[in-house]
């Protein structure tokens, strides 16, 4: 905000009246004059019309009302390539998948011609359809009537005409955000677009805003980054492969009915490289099916994936709010590539998974794009061994390593290698792989404009499916590397982390391990070609107040000067502080959510309560969960503000005045659990899955049962399904560390509920909801 009057304005000398603007409004002639009449004085300034004039752009549209489906179906058993898919078996794989592209492209062609548009880059309301203005052409003309005539029935007539077409506007708009947050209410990505159409926020994509840079000045940005890493590690010694006596050779063909799921299971997201939209493959897959499973087949068969596959268009994405929007160091390279390609990766990915799964082969601290894996569980067993070595009076030494540009520097050839040593991949399914890795190309686009298109031989395209597991293969060495330094480490991608417990007097030999180990895993990375930033790299203690204030954090400093010690981190989203009391965390969560809130004020009147509830679920509640399992034994006063945003959540949907009772409302209505209960219900939920082997091993080896212990004698509680406890000293691991709070939640439960089948995953979670509403009184009405 800006004041911009600078001189009194009242006849007895006082500065009253201002004028207030944004930052970015200059005001020009402004002067103050003398009072008159009045004893305040005159202000007159020119202020700037700040409402932006429309701006449009010309794309290439198809006519999607008027598509004929059932032509379109009859066309397609018509074409030879969908009529007799077998004659296709004996063409090179790069033939199949051409007939395929221009079969496809012909027939869209022929039923839905393209045609140059003029688009509006802010459009104006999207539920003001022909019906609204037939409605605003009527109520036009009957003002025009009563201006003419000054007739009291023609103004009774316009005041009514003008009455209902505002209603019917706010039912228009009212169905329409309804119709979209209920279609997008499992797709938060679409949701969260939905949102910022609603408050009328304009996105920050290629349509709607007016890029600093070019493509080609983002290509080159990035080509740059890339060739400079590789310049910096070009001299490394060659990496390491530790040999595997497992095999995997040969990709099974895929089934028709396993393509199918497959297919209907994917989002429906289309990019310009798919010669049919992905929404229509998904329509007609019955018909198309035949030949995707020949094409499909062909190229598993062959290990070949042709170059019409290969090819990868970057759309450059803000890495986070509150970057230099101008600066393309600032973007992540987001990749897409054609339907067909990730359809035929998901089949490899499936297979390899499988493979290396059952053999174990992928480390058991990497948590980043595997199932059953989060960043909660990552965080839950880094602060569970936080909280033990807070059992035995010893500190925590935290580092939280940052890789440069990981994803985008992965060297291919060391890659396979990998993959075949390390890995025990050979044979068909190897090729395929070299054959997805080699000769790919890209292209950025951004904004209206575009790229040409170079060659990609480095890293991986960040949006296709085989990338994460290929990464993570790429640094799976990470986890013995780090434990041969004798550090505790966790691992989500390319984020790496790594710990080490030590009392206070031993915290300088701890710090010169951890740089030690530091100085390996850098070397490491040249050796594979990326780079560790050891500018970015933080370092934090973690431990009690009385353990924390026994370290020489001078000495420390001194001794090692390339380590920023930080007394506040951000790890995974979460905010970590020194003594693990999450208030910084939760004060900011509540900010956030508060912010989302008073958004989602403004709009509530233009939704019905089913919809702001979705709103409320995707963009508060989400967000109170995320991680939520870490407050587990906080005390309730730094609980309280989770509950304070979540009973302002539920009057807001249920749209219920601030001082009237809201506890029956969240609990009989909504079914909310309180903060406290909703942590512990989500707990329970955890130690269920680790029950089922469904979450990750290091958490699964906390949830032992009684009769595994080291005991030989025979329990009654071992036929109770209880969980074994182990002993805690202090309060902090009592009541936080996941190690004794998950089985103690566990066996807090009722027989009946620890006593269900293990197939009964929906009933337990109903039955365990119930029995925290049954611990929960209801509140009062100011609450």
């Amino acid at each position: 905000m800006a004041q911009h009057v600078a001189e009194p304005t009242h006849l007895s000398g006082g500065w009253l009246d201002v004028i207030l603007t944004r930052d970015d409004c200059a005001l020009t002639d402004l002067s103050v004059h003398p009072p008159t009449i009045s004893d305040h004085g005159l202000i007159i300034a020119s202020i700037p019309f700040l409402c932006e004039l429309p701006s449009y752009f010309l794309r290439q549209v198809r006519d999607w009302r008027s598509f004929d489906r059932e032509a379109f179906r009859l066309a397609l058993l018509d074409s030879p390539a969908i009529a007799d898919p077998s004659a296709l078996e004996g063409l090179p794989v790069a033939d199949i998948f051409a007939v395929y592209e221009t079969t496809m492209v012909d027939l869209l062609n022929r039923f839905l011609p393209t045609r140059q548009a003029r688009v509006r880059r802010n459009p104006l309301s999207p539920w003001f359809d022909a019906e609204c203005r037939s409605l605003r052409r009527g109520t036009r003309r009957l003002e025009r009537r009563y201006r003419k005539s000054k007739s009291q029935m023609d103004r009774i007539a316009w005041i009514k005409s003008v009455r209902d077409m505002h209603k019917r506007y706010r039912g228009k708009e009212r169905d329409y955000w309804e119709a979209k947050i209920a279609t997008h209410a499992d797709q938060p990505k679409r949701l969260w677009a939905t949102f910022n159409a609603l408050l009328g926020r304009g996105r920050a994509d290629r349509s709607q805003s007016v890029p600093s840079f070019s493509a080609d000045e983002y290509l080159t940005s990035f080509t740059n980054k890339v060739f400079n890493i590789r310049k910096d590690t070009d001299g490394s010694s060659p990496p390491v492969f530790p040999p595997t006596a497992f095999n995997l050779s040969t990709v099974t063909p895929v089934t028709s009915a396993e393509l199918r799921r497959i297919i209907l299971e994917s989002p429906p997201k289309s990019c310009e490289l798919d010669p049919l939209p992905t929404s229509l493959l998904q329509e007609f897959v019955d018909v198309l099916l035949p030949l995707l499973t020949v094409l499909c087949n062909r190229s598993i068969r062959d290990g070949i994936l042709p170059a019409s596959q290969k090819r990868s268009i970057l759309v450059p994405a803000l890495k986070c709010e509150g970057l230099d929007s101008n600066d393309p160091v600032n973007y992540r390279p987001i990749a897409n590539v054609s339907f067909v390609s990730k359809v035929i990766e998901k089949i490899i990915a499936f297979q390899m998974t499988s493979y290396l799964e059952t053999n174990n082969l992928l480390p058991g601290i990497q948590s980043g794009f595997r199932k059953g894996h989060s960043t909660e569980t990552l965080l839950l067993r880094l602060l569970s061994d936080v909280y033990a070595a807070i059992d035995s009076s010893q500190l925590t030494l935290l580092a939280l390593f940052d890789v440069s540009a990981a994803f985008d520097t992965v060297d291919h050839e060391i890659l396979l290698k990998r993959l075949n040593v390390s890995f025990g991949f050979s044979g068909t399914l190897l090729l395929w792989l070299r054959s997805f890795l080699s000769e790919r190309s890209l292209c950025v686009v951004h904004g209206s404009s575009r790229s040409s298109w170079v060659p990609a031989p480095f890293g991986l395209p960040q949006g296709s499916v085989l990338a994460p597991l290929l990464f993570i293969i790429y640094t799976s060495d990470l986890a013995s590397l780090l434990a041969s330094h004798a550090l505790l480490a966790q691992l989500y991608a390319d984020d790496v982390q790594a710990y080490q417990h030590c009392r206070a007097s031993d915290a300088a030999a701890t710090a010169r391990a951890m740089s030690i180990a530091m100085d390996a895993l850098g070397t490491w990375m040249s050796s594979n070609r990326l780079r560790l930033n050891s500018l970015k790299t933080k370092f934090i203690w973690l431990g009690t107040r009385q353990q924390l204030a026994k370290l020489d954090m001078v000495a420390l400093a001194a001794d090692f000067p390339h380590f920023i010690f930080s007394s506040v981190v951000r790890d995974l989203g979460v905010t970590l502080d020194q003594e693990l009391t999450f208030a910084p965390h939760l004060n900011s969560l509540s900010r956030s959510c508060y912010y989302q809130l008073r958004q989602l004020r403004t709009v509530a009147r233009s939704l019905t309560p089913t919809a702001t509830a979705t709103l409320v679920h995707s963009f508060v509640a989400s967000r109170l969960d995320y991680c939520s399992c870490l407050y587990t034994g906080l005390p309730a006063t730094r609980l309280s503000c989770l509950d304070r945003v979540l009973r302002s959540a539920a009057r807001l949907i249920g749209r219920i005045p601030k001082y009237d009772h809201i506890s029956i409302y969240m609990r009989d209505i909504l079914h909310w659990l309180p903060a406290r209960q909703r942590i512990e219900y989500r707990m329970a939920a955890l130690v269920w899955r680790c029950l089922l082997g469904l979450a990750p091993a290091y958490l699964v080896e906390f949830c032992g049962p009684i009769q595994s212990a080291r005991s030989s004698r025979s329990l009654r509680s071992a036929d109770q399904g209880l969980l074994r406890v182990p002993f805690a000293r202090t309060s902090a691991r009592q009541k936080r560390a996941f190690a004794v709070v998950g089985p103690s939640i566990w066996n807090g439960l009722p027989l009946s509920i620890r006593s269900l089948p293990r197939t009964l995953s929906q009933t337990f979670l109903s039955q365990l909801k119930a029995v925290l509403f049954g611990r929960v009184g209801v509140g009062s009405a100011s609450e």
